[in-house]
């Protein structure tokens, strides 16, 4: 009986161990992974493409305003070129080059004054033009900051004299079709940041009466297409 029972457990288990050696583990169709694979979306897949629009040099201005004590003088200056990015109804972005060459003196207009006001400005005491003919401002962020929805902040790098400072002011902009207004009230740059230190008491001493404001007060309107 004991030598009956081994026999019948020794075949047993060689049955098994034929049979595990026939058997194939299962594997999951090609298909039924494609079909539980997730395909990820780009972010900027639906963004709508920020498109450039042209500044409108001639119907764009700029004036300035410079002081001293008891007087000062204003003008313009033209733009020489530029774009602003727009994209769905915003300014995103935006380049300005400022023609240095264009300084006009309007508070003596007519006079020999005027010429002479001008060509000082133009000189190495101040601006040097002939040197630095162009000055840029490029747009590194515009900001919606209300209340108004045109009510914008704009960040950038401003270029003067060779000299690269980051500068900000507020403007109120309108878009309507292709066309785009930006309006920027008063706003100051610190002449002596950009290395036109003439006149001023921050680098020269007894200056007296003589003394020029460092601030130079700027207004923008700018129009384009």
């Amino acid at each position: 009986m004991k030598y009956i029972s081994v026999f019948a457990l020794l075949s047993a288990l060689f049955l098994l161990g034929i049979s595990s050696c026939n058997s194939e583990p299962k594997t999951e169709p090609a298909a039924s992974k494609v079909q539980n694979t997730k395909v990820k979306k780009s972010p900027n897949a639906t963004a709508k493409t920020a498109r450039q629009a042209s500044i409108d040099t001639k119907g764009s201005k700029i004036t300035w305003k410079g002081s001293k004590i008891g007087s000062s003088h204003d003008g313009t200056i033209s733009l020489k070129s530029g774009m602003v990015e727009i994209a769905e109804g915003k300014i995103t972005g935006g380049k300005f080059v400022i023609d240095m060459n264009s300084i006009t003196n309007t508070d003596l207009a007519g006079t020999d004054g005027a010429e002479k006001l001008v060509k000082h400005l133009s000189s190495p005491d101040f601006f040097d033009v002939n040197k630095f003919p162009e000055a840029v401002f490029v747009i590194t962020e515009a900001k919606q900051t209300g209340p108004g929805k045109g009510d914008y902040t704009f960040n950038g790098d401003f270029t003067l004299k060779g000299v690269t400072k980051p500068i900000s002011f507020k403007g109120k902009t309108k878009i309507g079709g292709k066309e785009f207004i930006v309006d920027v009230p008063e706003f100051a740059i610190d002449r002596t940041n950009f290395d036109v230190r003439y006149g001023s008491n921050k680098f020269f001493d007894n200056l007296k009466d003589k003394v020029i404001s460092d601030q130079i007060i700027i207004h923008m309107r700018i129009v384009g297409s």
